[in-house]
């Protein structure tokens, strides 16, 4: 009888029950072995031994967790003691370990424990069976479960792309540095080629962002597409799946509506336009028949600077519509916005009743802008003026003026991101507000609250129109019955502040043009002789043409060089531009001075930056013509040819 735990030798046959035990064992068609409750192996088979590299002999009487992994035999302690205090031990099978062979390898095993009695003595008789193959057999199983999962995900990866490829708009993936990675044939379509033939994403790809471009793709016509951005990965790097939609017909459409919207507001503008010149005109010739009649030299002065008002008034209509328009004007030069503020002050705070409160606060730094002399002023006049219409009595109105850079700006100037210096210019009041409705329309020409002819609603459409012409921005903040504040950013310039008007000293100096010659020309007769007679009149020996082909004919009858071309831009024949082109061939150091009635665009069309040349726009006082041929060069006495 075989006494395990008590020193028995377990390899003597001992009893029947101990030999038919051990025939069982040998018998088993997997690894066997029996153990005492306390973990000693008592008896092993063959198959065992085999699997687990060990000699048969050598395994008897060592601990079971001889088969355990280094790193799991506390825990396998643990749970065997558990099992040996269990009043009634049952069998346990189905378990797979790991199971440590003499070599140091790991193989998965199930195991089966079934507890036993011989002679009174607990034993435990474990069966174990290798399931490497099993193991195997189902990673296998596994990994084409997962393979057919991929193939599955990656057909319908296919189908969409195949759809996608299909859709009628635009799609591309895009590479952080603009690499068109993959597209479809709606997106090649409208896209572009770089030199190397392949596509160019147009725009900076950004996630999240929505723009409109037009694209100059192959075949047709350039194309108005939107494009929306979002993020996506492809190949493993970041990237943007960007959606091309055409929008053409759409862009058409509105361009239509723009036109029929402008021709509207053409009709509405002319009238305005004739409104407004019929009562300068009607001013002008009253005061011509009154200096008619005058009896005496100081009434007809008098009546001629009526004439000369109506006429700036009339040179101001002019230069306030070349601004609706979105052109630069001719006349733009570098103001002080402070100073100016600052003498319009008074007039501000006549405009107020008794019962409001007018705050004028105008920083002390220079604040230099280029507008058009009485730009500023018709500005702040349009806002203080709206402001006051929408206090009452009791009620506050302010204008600040000051110096901000572009990251200390209030929150509703920052759409498009400014950069730079700017003036910051704000109108606000403590009123009625603007409701959400009327907000919407304000900037809108000839949209007014006001009613009666004396509001033709022109007035914010004017400001806004010339804020963007130099850069600027206009914004407004307001809800019912909190006031509102508009806030106008204007970039800053550098220079010197120009003065209006010329001082007696300066005029003094002019007055000797001595044997200069100079070349008017101008396709109004009536321009050509007041110039003409009034440079003269300074000393300067002068010839006109009535265009830049009559010009060029002149120049070579006259012979010689000449100090200066004064001429129109827009003439017949040979226009302004081309004229000076052509003569500077000739004369390389000619003096130039442009004239005009149009904008600068038409300079700028001409690839000439009205900043680099000389130039004056109609009308003009004979004062301003004077200053600017001082400008071109300094006069002097000067004995070169007598005049011809």
């Amino acid at each position: 009888m075989m006494h395990g735990g008590h020193g028995s030798d377990a390899s003597d046959p001992g009893s029947p029950e101990d030999s038919d035990l051990e025939r069982l064992l040998q018998a088993l068609p997997c690894g066997a072995l029996v153990t005492a409750r306390d973990g000693r192996i008592l008896k092993a088979n063959a198959r065992l031994a085999q699997h687990f590299g060990w000699p048969l002999d050598e395994l008897i009487g060592q601990s079971i967790e001889v088969f355990v992994p280094v790193g799991s035999r506390g825990d396998h302690v643990r749970k065997r003691e558990g099992f040996r205090q269990q009043r009634e031990a049952r069998s346990m099978g189905g378990r797979v370990v790991m199971g440590l062979r003499r070599d140091g390898t790991e193989q998965p095993f199930e195991i089966g424990l079934s507890p036993v009695t011989i002679d009174g003595e607990n034993l435990v008789v474990a069966t174990l069976i290798d399931v490497s193959d099993r193991m195997e057999r189902k990673r296998l199983e596994k990994a084409q479960d997962v393979l057919r999962e991929r193939a599955r995900l990656l057909a319908e990866r296919e189908a969409e792309l195949e759809m996608l490829a299909r859709n009628a708009d635009g799609l591309a993936v895009v590479s952080r540095d603009r690499r068109v990675l993959w597209s479809n044939q709606a997106a090649a379509a409208v896209l572009s080629q770089g030199e190397d033939g392949e596509p160019v994403f147009p725009v900076n790809p950004l996630p999240g962002q929505r723009v409109e471009v037009q694209l100059y793709g192959r075949p047709g016509e350039p194309r108005w597409v939107e494009c929306a951005m979002t993020a996506t990965a492809w190949g493993g790097q970041e990237a943007v799946l960007a959606s091309l939609r055409d929008i053409s017909e759409r862009r058409r459409l509105e361009h239509e509506r723009y036109a029929s919207r402008s021709a509207w507001i053409l009709g509405k503008l002319a009238g305005t336009v004739a409104h407004d010149f019929n009562n300068v005109l009607m001013a002008m010739q009253g005061s011509l028949d009154m200096a008619a009649a005058a009896e005496d030299r100081g009434e007809l002065i008098r009546h001629l600077e009526e004439i000369r008002t109506s006429a700036e008034r009339a040179a101001a209509f002019t230069r306030r519509l070349l601004s609706l328009g979105g052109s630069a004007v001719p006349g733009a030069r570098v103001l002080d916005a402070g100073r100016v503020l600052r003498e319009l002050e008074p007039v501000l705070l006549k405009t107020a009743s008794d019962q409001v409160q007018v705050e004028v606060e105008i920083a002390s730094d220079p604040l230099q802008v280029r507008l058009e002399p009485g730009e500023l002023e018709q500005i702040a006049l349009t806002l203080v003026t709206n402001a006051l219409d929408a206090v009452t009595d009791g009620g506050r109105v302010w204008l600040k003026a000051e110096l901000r850079q572009a990251d200390h700006l209030p929150d509703c100037c920052h759409q498009p991101a400014p950069v730079g210096d700017f003036v910051l210019i704000e109108v606000g009041d403590d009123g009625v507000g603007i409701s959400p409705e009327v907000l919407e329309h304000i900037f809108e020409p000839f949209f007014s609250t006001k009613e009666g002819p004396g509001s033709p609603g022109l007035g914010l459409t004017s400001t806004r129109a010339v804020v963007h012409r130099v850069g600027g921005h206009v914004c407004v903040h307001t809800s019912p019955g909190e006031g509102a504040v508009f806030r106008i950013l204007l970039p800053v310039v550098e220079g010197v502040p120009q003065q209006d008007r010329l001082s007696t000293g300066t005029l003094g100096r002019l007055i000797n043009g001595e044997s200069r010659r100079v070349l008017v020309v101008d396709d109004e007769a009536v321009i050509r002789q007041v110039v003409a007679r009034h440079l003269r009149l300074l000393g300067f020996v002068v010839r006109t043409a009535a265009d830049g082909r009559d010009a060029l004919e002149v120049v070579r009858e006259w012979g010689g060089d000449i100090d200066l071309l004064l001429t129109d831009v827009v003439m017949p024949h040979v226009d302004g531009v081309e004229l000076a082109r052509a003569l500077r061939q000739q004369q390389p150091d000619l003096r130039i001075l442009f004239i005009s009635g149009y904008s600068s665009d038409t300079l700028r069309r001409h690839e000439v930056d009205p900043d680099e040349v000389d130039l004056i726009n109609k009308p003009f006082g004979l004062s301003t013509l004077t200053e600017a041929i001082s400008k071109v060069f300094p006069l002097r006495r000067v004995h070169r040819r007598e005049p011809a």
